[in-house]
């Protein structure tokens, strides 16, 4: 049998012997670009309290990485995000040099055993390009890479999120969906459609986190906007990364 509280005790100490792993690169690569991040999602469980994230730089300079952990959350269908000094997560090494074509690992990973298992914690992990001190050309444009990452500690038993949707037609600003997670765990809404018996049909890509107890809202036709009269109710097709939700939703107005 596996002691999981030893395994979340000496997570601190694991973490550290990682370090020194992490500071050896594992092998190159040849592209044109900046940084490669893999995973694109990190999660955390009780038996698996640390991880590896890859980072590659695919440019032709030497960059400079800083990493950093934010907690994540959602309010008033906004994002917000603080230090997380209370996360009880570590980050190691938290700089990193880069060569071109050097890939690194980073671990992430649990400091402390008081971890609630029972719902998620969202955070976000931040990886900053620090840019190199400018020269006086008069020519010269710096864009850091800004990479943002979210991280899951994932609930021990996991509840199927009970999401509620709306769909509201905004006078001069499209037609908006909201969903509420009455879950203990996220949802990535990857895709909508929208159709009626009239032979209405309308299909959007979207790549939306909402959190466990929280409401989010955006313009769901921003980036295709909707010609014409709306139906007054919808038959909508939700893709999601928990399953495919079927619902009739009236379009308020």
């Amino acid at each position: 049998m596996i002691d999981l509280s030893a395994t979340i005790r000496n997570a601190g100490f694991t973490i550290a012997v990682m370090c020194l792993a992490a500071l050896m690169p594992t092998g190159p690569a040849y592209a044109e670009a900046s940084l490669e991040i893999s995973p694109t999602r990190i999660v955390l469980t009780e038996r698996a309290p640390v991880t590896g994230v890859n980072i590659r730089n695919r440019g032709d300079e030497k960059v400079v990485v800083q990493l950093q952990l934010l907690s994540w959350s959602q309010d008033n269908g906004e994002e917000h995000y603080s230090l997380a000094n209370d996360a009880g997560l570590a980050i190691c090494p938290s700089i990193i040099t880069l060569q071109p074509g050097e890939v690194q690992i980073v671990r992430i990973g649990l400091e402390s055993p008081d971890i609630d298992w029972s719902e998620e914690r969202p955070y976000r992990l931040i990886i900053q390009e620090v840019p190199p001190p400018p020269v006086n050309t008069g020519r010269n444009v710096q864009i850091a890479v800004r990479i943002s990452v979210p991280v899951f500690l994932q609930p021990a038993v996991m509840v199927q999120p009970t999401l509620k949707w709306d769909l509201e037609k905004r006078d001069g600003n499209g037609l908006w969906m909201t969903v509420r997670n009455d879950g203990n765990a996220h949802a990535l809404i990857g895709g909508v459609r929208l159709e009626d018996s009239d032979q209405f049909a309308y299909d959007v890509s979207t790549h939306k986190y909402v959190l466990p107890g929280a409401t989010i809202s955006w313009r769901l036709d921003k980036n295709q906007p909707l010609d014409g009269a709306l139906p007054k109710r919808v038959n909508a097709t939700i893709s999601t990364d928990q399953g495919v939700y079927q619902e009739t939703l009236k379009i308020k107005k």
